[in-house]
């Protein structure tokens, strides 16, 4: 199996040192039947990848596509039926020089579904290659790695010719993942957790050069889901739940797959604070918010044991306090009016 991590990985890219990976409540957060934000925040399908335009990798190389043996299928729980089946790769990286400024340019585009010519003129832009189709189809071929949000059963992933990992089975009873096999055949399928996409910038202009390991994409500050959350977040305080839900659900519509399913899935009539902090967790995964947020609703201590014990392990009270240099604090002239704040 192409490793993910690889060096030479110029699709996913390259980490050396450290990965996150969302906690089980996270997930949990999401029903993706519904829920689109589910793929556009996490990349669950993974591919092989040919580099056809920039002459370094053909359609048909090994490392681009693969055949099934029967010693794969066996050791990955794929039916044995699927053994010389051939898995093709999802997408075709280029290799743009932009000079000496930029550097090589890794943008991805993708091989339509049933196209097996290696014929780059059939090559289809998308805007992020990251965002999988959902739900994968069960005669896909151009994945080789499939985390299934829907569990799936040993008969339904025998029709599946991928290999087919269940998100909940890498989660002990405790939330946290697994430290061992979860398979009988001893693979290493248990390290394999839904990857955060927002920032895996993939356009002309976002590489750092030849750094595998760094993107250029613009970070979020503020966005205008943001407003709806905070306005929510607001009412929910005050006690209007219901004016709260308004809010929420200007994003809940958006975010709907299909807009028939919104008004008996997806529609909330009243808005808890659970509801606010869950649907904060769903819009702003990753963006660097939920400290703030926490803090703001002292929930540090009843959301933590509930939703990430191995936090909740060494939290403290001195966690509620982040620190703030003297030089920064010696500049505000009229501080006594705002008190200490317990710092």
């Amino acid at each position: 199996i192409y490793p993910v991590g690889s060096k030479q990985n110029y699709f996913y890219g390259r980490v050396n040192n450290n990965f996150y990976a969302p906690s089980k409540y996270l997930v949990d957060c999401f029903d993706a039947r519904y829920d689109k934000r589910w793929e556009n925040s996490f990349t669950t399908a993974f591919s092989l990848f040919s580099m056809v335009q920039a002459g370094w990798r053909t359609y048909n190389d090994k490392n681009a596509t693969i055949t099934l043996t029967e010693n794969l299928c066996a050791k990955y729980g794929i039916d044995a039926k699927f053994a010389g089946k051939k898995i093709y790769p999802y997408v075709d990286v280029d290799a743009i020089n932009l000079g000496s400024n930029g550097g090589n340019q890794y943008v991805a585009s993708v091989w339509p579904k049933g196209e097996y010519s290696g014929d780059v003129n059939k090559l289809v832009k998308v805007k992020n290659p990251y965002v999988n189709p959902y739900p994968l189809a069960e005669d896909e071929d151009r994945f080789i790695v499939y985390l299934s949000k829907e569990y799936l059963s040993d008969a339904e992933k025998a029709k599946r010719g991928y290999i087919c990992v269940n998100i909940d089975d890498l989660f002990a009873a405790d939330g946290k993942y697994k430290e061992t096999f979860i398979d009988a055949q001893q693979t290493n399928t248990y390290t394999l957790f839904p990857s955060l996409n927002k920032f895996n910038f993939n356009f002309e202009g976002g590489f750092y050069g030849s750094n595998l390991q760094c993107k250029t994409g613009d970070m979020f500050i503020m966005r205008m889901a943001e407003v709806y959350l905070i306005a929510a977040e607001a009412e929910e305080r005050l006690g209007n739940g219901a004016k709260a839900a308004e809010y929420l659900n200007v994003l809940r519509k958006r975010a709907c797959r299909n807009e028939v399913d919104f008004e008996a899935n997806m529609k909330l009539t009243t808005a808890t604070e659970d509801d606010v902090l869950d649907e904060y967790a769903r819009e702003l995964c990753g963006e660097f918010t939920r400290w703030a947020l926490l803090k703001r609703h002292k929930a540090f201590e009843t959301r933590l044991p509930k939703y990430n014990p191995r936090a909740a392990v060494s939290f403290s009270q001195k966690n509620y306090l982040r620190p703030i240099s003297y030089t920064f604090l010696n500049q505000i002239e009229n501080s006594a009016e705002y008190g200490t704040n317990g710092y």
